[in-house]
């Protein structure tokens, strides 16, 4: 005895009757045990479109009123763009991504990136060993102890990453008017 949900995709132009023989089919042989002759309820086709296979399984979790319902809605399946530009601009991106975390996570005056023995904080005013240095903030007064020259870069690589992703997104956008519609359907039976 088991309670049992599966979800299938399906062309927008699909013949409705034929997709619920098909599952009343399925089901029957999965619970022939107890004597199923199909599905515990006839399929609803929801006219509603949403822009994603993710988006369109919450609209079923919202709209699904208990009790083995089935039900259908129409998604926009994912288009990637598959131009040059688009596979620059993602190689790219995640050259930038990787500059900008090897920056963020870099301890700017460890003992093994300073010459000095000592760095004073520039709010504070504490001279701080090199050697003990773990991390980039003072451990007193807990400001950032980088030089403004750092912390500049780290800045133009994050406005790089937002410029990037602005682009990158419209050219998705651009793809997702090609997407074709689909159908998801939930199938809720007992076995």
């Amino acid at each position: 005895m088991a309670h049992n949900i599966e979800y299938a995709h399906y062309e927008e132009n699909v013949n409705k009757m034929e997709v619920q023989a098909e599952w009343d089919d399925y089901v029957s042989r999965e619970d022939w045990q107890e004597g199923c002759s199909g599905l515990p309820n006839k399929i609803r086709w929801i006219n509603h479109v949403c822009d994603s296979n993710e988006q369109a399984e919450e609209y079923i979790r919202n709209h699904d009123k208990g009790w083995y319902d089935q039900l259908a809605v129409k998604y926009r399946t994912t288009v990637t763009p598959t131009t040059q530009t688009y596979k620059k601009l993602v190689a790219r991106r995640q050259e930038i991504s990787n500059t900008l975390n090897e920056r963020e996570h870099k301890i700017h005056y460890s003992a093994e990136n300073t010459k000095s023995e000592y760095v004073a904080c520039k709010c504070c005013g504490s001279r701080l060993a090199t050697k003990y240095i773990r991390s980039n903030t003072c451990p007193l007064c807990k400001a950032d102890l980088r030089p403004a020259s750092a912390l500049n870069a780290i800045e133009t690589s994050k406005k790089m990453l937002r410029g990037i992703d602005k682009k990158i997104k419209e050219l998705e956008v651009k793809a997702s008017k090609k997407a074709k519609i689909a159908w998801l359907v939930k199938i809720e039976y007992h076995t």
